[in-house]
């Protein structure tokens, strides 16, 4: 039988580069190619913020706040994995104006 491999397919992918507070990572939000999948976020920050995930579904919006809702540390890398399905798009936003060290988000589509 042929080996089955999950790729993760890359949606965003930035280093060094700033991003003011409460402002949208992205001009055009993030939306799952093969839902329900699962996005994998990987980030490191230069100085401690707040990350947060403002989702949004048929038109309404909610927000997530990553790390239980505690500053990242600066020079550490976290990662987080969340849940999206169909009709979801997502952005990201920091309380106050950093620079990304590496934000990448991954989505890994379901096995078949």
């Amino acid at each position: 039988m042929p080996e089955k491999r999950l790729i993760p397919l890359e949606k965003a992918n930035i280093t060094n580069t700033e991003k003011a507070g409460v402002t949208d990572f992205f001009t055009t939000d993030l939306s799952p190619s093969f839902a329900p999948s699962l996005f994998r976020i990987m980030i490191a920050v230069d100085i401690p913020c707040k990350l947060f995930g403002i989702v949004t579904v048929s038109g309404s919006s909610y927000l997530i706040k990553f790390n239980n809702a505690s500053d990242l540390n600066a020079d550490v890398v976290y990662m987080f994995d969340m849940l999206v399905h169909v009709g979801d798009t997502i952005n990201f936003q920091l309380d106050s104006t950093e620079t990304l060290i590496v934000f990448r988000v991954q989505e890994i589509p379901s096995s078949l």
